[in-house]
């Protein structure tokens, strides 16, 4: 049975969106340290605990956790799914997916945990941003 060649395209992005994940989370972290960085301290003050820059290492322990998951989905898709190409990616590697697609992934996460905690009875510890 062939592949249609737009929907193997599709396919493909997804993936590769799937890899790119934490490489895009490290620069909104990254984005984020830096505007915080520019602000008064007295303003700095004033923000919540959780969102100072001592604090942004969570995310960054986030993204990592979520990109291994992430991983997990892609080398099942591999192994069971239709044959598909895919780069070698790193957190520093230029990104080819475009921004929507991790705003996707992002609802996705959230998606997963929604589903699985009320499939199991219980709150699952991913880390979500």
């Amino acid at each position: 049975m062939e592949t249609d060649p737009e929907e193997q395209e599709h396919y493909r992005s997804v993936l590769l969106s799937f890899r790119e994940y934490e490489g895009y989370m490290m620069r909104e972290i990254y984005r984020r340290k830096k505007h915080l960085q520019s602000m008064p301290i007295e303003m700095q003050r004033r923000l919540p605990q959780s969102s100072t820059i001592r604090n942004l290492h969570h995310f960054v322990n986030a993204a990592h956790h979520n990109q291994s998951f992430f991983e997990r989905v892609v080398q099942a898709q591999l192994e069971n799914g239709p044959a598909v190409e895919l780069p070698e990616v790193t957190p520093k590697t230029p990104l080819q997916s475009p921004p929507r697609h991790f705003s996707k992934l992002k609802s996705t996460l959230h998606q997963f945990v929604r589903d699985w905690s009320d499939e199991v009875g219980w709150s699952l510890s991913l880390e979500l941003q």
